[in-house]
């Protein structure tokens, strides 16, 4: 499958790259919360969960999952303005997966999922991301 247009955009980014900028944003406002969760745990660098995310079973404290909802929109925001600064429109593999990180931010946030949960469809959606694809069920 060939690229098309901006070479950062074809490979998936900003989707991954904006989880740097929540975090650079959630130290710089001082958002409630252990950063370094937030790091590891729910924003991790370029996208892959850790072996401890993929093997933690524990619901997000309350500080956490207030931490994920401030900084959803921050994520969402970042990547949308991100793909209109390069001219590139959202295409509709980006826009599901977007929507499907976004849609599992919002979970977390609402406790329903554990971190390990939200590391495997997290490392899922990049795989997929990574060659061009977009197929995502999660159970409700």
């Amino acid at each position: 499958m060939a690229a098309i247009g901006n070479p950062t955009i074809a490979q998936g980014e900003p989707i991954n790259s904006c989880f740097g900028e929540v975090l650079d944003y959630a130290e710089a406002a001082q958002i409630p919360g252990d950063l370094a969760v937030l790091q590891k745990q729910v924003f991790p660098v370029a996208g892959y969960a850790s072996a401890q995310s993929l093997s933690d079973d524990r619901i997000p404290s309350a500080a956490a999952r207030q931490s994920v909802a401030q900084l959803t929109p921050i994520y969402q925001n970042c990547v949308e303005e991100r793909h209109s600064e390069s001219l590139e429109v959202l295409g509709d593999v980006h826009t599901s997966h977007l929507a499907a990180r976004v849609s599992l931010l919002h979970r977390l946030a609402d406790g329903t999922l554990t971190y390990a949960e939200y590391a495997r469809h997290l490392d899922m959606l990049r795989g997929q991301q990574a060659v061009g694809l977009f197929f995502w069920q999660i159970k409700t």
